[in-house]
């Protein structure tokens, strides 16, 4: 079965790894589409720091004091409906 996440009038498909209002795609990066995935599917609690870079950054080398917010900007205006479409 497909896992489909709806939201704010979006549609988030994980197998497809697409976020679409409208049939309208938003252009998020992979690691931002990876964010956004994490946080939907633990909505409803506060996801810690350190949570979200061992789940989302497990195939880097993390710096200390490296932070996942270049992703969560983008994330969050996909969330609340503000993600550009790219059009």
């Amino acid at each position: 079965m497909p896992e489909i996440y709806r939201f704010a009038g979006w549609q988030l498909d994980v197998g497809a790894r697409t976020l679409t209002k409208e049939g309208m795609s938003a252009a998020l990066t992979q690691r931002t589409l990876d964010v956004l995935i994490y946080l939907v599917r633990n909505a409803g609690r506060v996801v810690p720091k350190e949570e979200l870079l061992d789940a989302v950054w497990l195939d880097a080398a993390v710096e200390p004091g490296t932070s996942p917010s270049r992703s969560l900007p983008s994330a969050k205006r996909s969330a609340s409906g503000r993600a550009s479409t790219g059009i």
